[in-house]
C-alpha cells in the first residue's frame, strides 16, 4: 500500500529480528545490574554516563535495520487506456480461460487441427498476459475446471488438452466462468477458446451478455472455419462482444494474435473492476546505505570512548 505515492518496502525483513535479540540482551543487562551488586559494581565503573552503552545498542539497532534493505518506492498513478497497457502488465489479474474440447476440436481446418491451433494460441498468450493468475476449464456437454494458479504451470495442463468430447456448451462455461470472479479478489476477464460450434446448453451471446451486465468482460477466440463459427461471430459482434479470429491466416501471425488478446483482456479486466487509474513502481531509493553509515559511526564513537 502506497501513501502519497511512496511505499516502504524491506528487501530482507528477517534481518529485523536481529533488535529483537538486541533488546533481550539490554533487558538481561539491566536485570543483572539490578540483581547482583557485585555486577552494577562493574557496570559502573565501565564508564560514567548511562548514554554511552545505550549509544551502542542504537547503533546496532540501526545496522540491524540496514541489514533489512529498507527502500522507498517511487509510485506513479496510470492511467488505464492503450497506450498505457504496457506499463500496466505488472499489475496483477485473474484470467479465466475456458477451452472447447468437443469433437469438432478435432477436426483439421487449414491444415490442422483446430485443437493444435488453440493450444498453439494459449501458449503464447501465457508468454504475453504479464502478471496474472489463470483459471483453466475445459468444456464439451459439461464444464470442468482444470487449474487454476500460476500460468507457469498451466502449460503441460494446456498441452493436455485434446477434442473428441460430446456437444459444445459455451454458455454453460461462460456461466461457470461468471461464477468464479464472484471468489475472486482480482479484476477478471474471461476467454473462450472454440471453434462456435454451440449445439448444448444456454445461449452462449445471451450468456455474454449478462456476463457484462455482471462486470466480467468476455472476449471469443474463434478458432477455424466452422460455418457455426460464423453464424456466433456475427451474433456476438453485432451484440458488442469482443471476436478473435484464429484460422490458417491469423496463425501465422499467432505471436501478434496472442499479445493483442492479452493486452485488450487486461484492459477490460481492470475497467471493469473500477480501475481507472492504478499505482505503477517508477523508482526505488535504498536506505540501507544511510542507516549503515549512521549506525556505523555510533559504533566507532562508542569505541573510541571507551579506548577500544
Amino acid at each position: 500500500m502506497a501513501w502519497w505515492g511512496y511505499e516502504l518496502k524491506l528487501g530482507q525483513p528477517l534481518a529485523l529480528t536481529l533488535i529483537g535479540l538486541i533488546v533481550v540482551i539490554v533487558y538481561l543487562w539491566r536485570r543483572a545490574k539490578q540483581n547482583y551488586s557485585l555486577a552494577s559494581s562493574r557496570l559502573q565503573s565501565l564508564g560514567r554516563g548511562m548514554g554511552l552503552p545505550y549509544s551502542l545498542v542504537v547503533a546496532l539497532i540501526l545496522l540491524s535495520i540496514a541489514a533489512s534493505e529498507p527502500g522507498i518506492v517511487v509510485y506513479e498513478r496510470v492511467e488505464v487506456d492503450i497506450a498505457n497497457i504496457d506499463r500496466v502488465m505488472d499489475v496483477p489479474i485473474a484470467l479465466v480461460v475456458a477451452v472447447d474440447t468437443s469433437k469438432s476440436m478435432k477436426y483439421i481446418d487449414g491444415g490442422m487441427p483446430r485443437m493444435r491451433m488453440a493450444k498453439d494460441f494459449l501458449a503464447k498468450l501465457i508468454g504475453y498476459a504479464g502478471n496474472f493468475t489463470i483459471v483453466l476449464m475445459k468444456f464439451s456437454g459439461q464444464v470442468e475446471l482444470l487449474y487454476s494458479g500460476s500460468p507457469l504451470n498451466a502449460t503441460a495442463i494446456i498441452e493436455g488438452l485434446s477434442g473428441g468430447e460430446k456437444y459444445s456448451a459455451i454458455g454453460d462455461a461462460i456461466g461457470a466462468a461468471v461464477s468464479y470472479t464472484r471468489v475472486s479478489s482480482l479484476p477478471t476477464a474471461v476467454i473462450v477458446v472454440t471453434d462456435g460450434g454451440w449445439n448444448y446448453g444456454s445461449d452462449p451471446v445471451q450468456a455474454a451478455l449478462q456476463a457484462e451486465e455482471q462486470g466480467v468482460p468476455v472476449a471469443f477466440v474463434l478458432v477455424g472455419s466452422d460455418p457455426r463459427g460464423f453464424k456466433l461471430e456475427e451474433r456476438l459482434r453485432a451484440s458488442g462482444v469482443r471476436v478473435y479470429r484464429l484460422d490458417s491466416f491469423t496463425y501465422t501471425v499467432l505471436d501478434r494474435l496472442a499479445e493483442q488478446v492479452a493486452k485488450n483482456a487486461r484492459l477490460e479486466a481492470l475497467r471493469a473492476s473500477g480501475k481507472a487509474k492504478v499505482e505503477i513502481p517508477v523508482g526505488y531509493e535504498s536506505l540501507s546505505w544511510v542507516l549503515g553509515l549512521v549506525g556505523a559511526f555510533l559504533a566507532v564513537i562508542f569505541l573510541r570512548v571507551r579506548g577500544v
